[in-house]
Formats: structure tokens, sequence, C-alpha cells
């Protein structure tokens, strides 16, 4: 059976300004017409934001840009790293290796028995290996694994480990974007009383105001997850003064984890938790996901239950016998990683993220809890949330949310013009750092 929702939607209109004050009903008519006085919630809570409010922390700063700083890995390993016939001791196609004299590497390849060598001379893409299991190698042509685990020196030896490996860190750079809104009346329609009671009062335009508002504040919040920085000669940066800002999903498309098909499988999972085990490691993860995914999960996890096949038992999903059938599921483990599952409605709401089409639409976001420790500008050891909202602010200029009105209505004797305009700015951006412990899933 198909199900279809044939409401006709009502959506904002753009305007000049707020002349919203229309007659209704005529008059002339012999009875007060009745109506019902107060306006429908019928969408419930519209607003999307909360996402970001329980994740990032929050904090000023005074710059055009802000770096993020993220450490390298401890070790390094080389795939499709290729050897001539399989047979030969030098091995090439290592780009940008650290591989030393002396040290002990490993190589791996399908179909064959794991050897270990000792290298004996290395340039800037080759490694010369002696073999440790045969006289010589018995490797891949192409498709060999290496890395280095350790060294071995003779006794009585002269000269050590002639090189050294240095640590290095990559840095991000972010740029915070300003946005801009406005909500403007005439001195009339402020004066004006209506017939319709909002939770504002009686003046639609305070009614207006409040959505305004509330539209305003969800796209701060949506800037910091769906925004890209605009590329070099794409038609954005021709613009002045534009350059667009990583959002969040970009950051984790470019340097975290993604999935081209949705999250909502044992099979999926356990895919997942096997990059988890090359990257952080964070135990808790919080998975936000649209209602398929959730639905997908829901029923993967009730068929591990014994009798799933032949009906419900007490005690799966947390039924009691003297309660109404409850067929989700808050959380669960796979391994040694906790997903903590919960729906979003940035990904349901129809007019955003839920109505988007193709293999882009985002089906489920998965973010570690907790905080990374990190050094403060002291030195001193310190913990930040791995989502941060920067926003600008110098002495007086706070410019995390902005709010102004002017004009000549309203109580504002700035201008001429009859009328008052309410003015909103923020200059923020949002830095993620840790991108490679999050994982964004797509569309098939």
């Amino acid at each position: 059976m198909a199900i279809t929702q044939a409401h006709s939607e009502i959506n904002a209109i753009k305007k000049p300004l707020a002349t919203d004050y229309v007659s209704e009903f005529d008059i002339t008519k012999e009875f007060m017409p009745a109506y019902h006085k107060r306006l429908a919630n019928i969408y419930g809570k519209q607003s999307v934001v909360g996402f970001l409010e329980q994740q990032k922390q929050e904090s000023g700063f005074a710059a055009d840009s802000f770096t993020i700083l993220e450490e390298a890995r401890l070790y390094s390993s080389y795939s499709s790293v290729a050897n001539s016939g399989g047979t030969s001791d030098t091995f090439t196609g290592m780009t940008a290796h650290t591989i030393r004299v002396g040290e002990l590497i490993r190589v791996t390849a399908t179909g064959k028995v794991a050897q270990v060598g000792l290298v004996t001379s290395v340039a800037s893409t080759t490694v010369t290996a002696k073999c440790y299991n045969a006289s010589a190698w018995d490797v891949h042509a192409t498709l060999n694994y290496v890395y280095a685990f350790g060294s071995e020196f003779p006794k009585a030896s002269s000269v050590g480990m002639v090189e050294q490996v240095k640590e290095q860190f990559k840095t991000y750079l972010y740029k915070p974007t300003i946005q801009r809104d406005s909500n403007a009346v005439s001195g009339s329609e402020l004066a004006d009383i209506g017939w319709i009671n909002t939770p504002q009062g009686l003046v639609w335009f305070w009614y207006g105001e409040a959505k305004a508002r509330l539209r305003f504040t969800d796209r701060t919040d949506l800037v910091g997850m769906l925004a890209i920085t605009a590329e070099s000669g794409s038609g954005a940066i021709g613009e002045t003064g534009i350059f667009g800002t990583q959002g969040m999903f970009n950051a984790i498309e470019v340097r975290g984890i993604t999935s081209a098909e949705p999250v909502d499988s044992k099979a999926n999972f356990r895919a997942l938790c096997k990059l988890y085990d090359a990257e952080g490691k964070i135990r808790d993860n919080l998975d936000y996901i649209d209602r398929d995914t959730s639905n997908n999960i829901d029923d993967f996890l009730a068929a591990e239950n014994q009798y799933h096949s032949s009906g419900f038992n007490w005690g799966m999903f947390k039924n009691g016998k003297d309660m109404g059938l409850d067929m989700g599921f808050s959380g669960f483990t796979i391994g040694s990683y906790s997903f903590a599952k919960s729906d979003l409605r940035l990904f349901n709401d129809q007019d955003l993220l839920g109505g988007e089409l193709g293999a882009s639409k985002v089906t489920s976001l998965i973010i570690p809890q907790g905080k990374n420790t990190v050094y403060d500008e002291t030195g001193a050891i310190a913990a930040e949330h791995y989502l941060e909202l920067k926003y600008r602010v110098a002495g007086n200029e706070n410019r995390k949310y902005k709010t102004w009105a002017h004009g000549g209505a309203g109580g504002q004797t700035s201008s001429a013009a009859d009328k008052m305009t309410i003015e909103r700015l923020t200059e923020r951006l949002l830095a993620l750092t840790g991108a490679n412990n999050f994982c964004i899933a797509k569309n098939t």
C-alpha cells in the first residue's frame, strides 16, 4: 500500500516590507464570521538547530583565519610496492618513504607468505633489502604491502642509524564567512492590530520577526555543516570578497571516512569498525541518521534475536509485558565500539536534506564522543571538542550574533524612512579536528 502526503504547503514569500495585514472578511456581511482565532502549528518544531549546540564548543578569535594543526601517524606503511619478477632485492614505487638502512621490513602480498628483510640501501623511491626467509625474495611483482618494524645491527658496530625520522604535522586553514539577513516593516503596520492570535500577539510583524530570527539561527548552523570553500577558477571566487568556508560535511569528505551507501547493516558497521581500528579508536560514537537508516538498523538488530523469525519475546527492545510493543533500539555495540543512534530532523526534513536527490543525499553522520587532548598557548594540556565554533570578536565588537534596528518607526530615529528594519549579522566558522574519526554516509 502506498502512503502519500496530500497536504498543500504554505511557504514564506519574499517582500520588501511585511505588508501582510490583508482583510480576509467582508465587513458588509450581516453576521460576524466564525474562525479559529489561533494560528495552528501543523509542522511541530521546524527548527533544525540543536545538533551543533550539543556537539561544539565556542570561543572568539581576532584574525582573518583560524588554523588547526593535526599530528602525523606514528608509523608509515606502503602499498602497491613493486618488485621486479618478485625475486629482486630492490623494491620500487615507494615515494617519500622514511625507511632507513639497518631497519627491518615486513613484506606481505596476496597468495604469498609474509617475509622479512634487512635494509642495506635506500633511495628517494626505492629500498634494497636482503631477505631473511631465503636466498631470494618470493613476493608479488606489483602489489606488495611494506612497512618497517625494527632494526638489527652487528656487534661492535661503529655506525648507528645515520638518518633520523623527524615528526611533521598537517595544517588546515579555515576562513570565517559573514552571514546577513534583515526584516523590515512600515510604521503603519507596526501600529496595526491583526485578527490572528500568534504566540507573539496580534501584531503579525512580531510573529514574522520571531520566524525570521529562527530561520537565521538555523542557517548559521547549516552553513557550518554544508558550506564549501570556493575553488580556484570557480564562478563564486570571481565575486569580490567571496571565499566560502569548509563546512563539517566537506571536511569529512576530504579528510574523514565516507561511505557511498547507507551504513545500516551489520556488515557495514563491521567494515566501519575496521577503519576505526586504523584511526583514533574512539569507543563511543553518536550516529545521526535519517528515517530509512533508522528503520534498517532496527531491523538488523532485531534479526539478531533468536526468536525474531517466530515472533517477539519480552526483553527485546526493552519491552515489558504491560506496555505496547516498542520496536526501536537506541544504541548497540559492535566489537569494541558503541553507537548511540538518534534520528536527525535535518536529514528527514523534505525542505532540506530530506528532499535531496541523487548520490549526494546524506543518510547518516557518525561522530565521536568526547574531547580531543591538545596543548594550549601556555604549553599546558587542554581538552577541546572535535567541533569548535569560532566567531570574530575584539574589544566591544562581538560578531557571534549581532542584531540591531534602524529607521524612523518602532522607536527608531536614525532615518526619515517611515519603517523599521531589523538587521542580523554573524561572522563565524566551524573548525573540525580529527576528521579521520568521523564518518558520513550517502545514498547508494
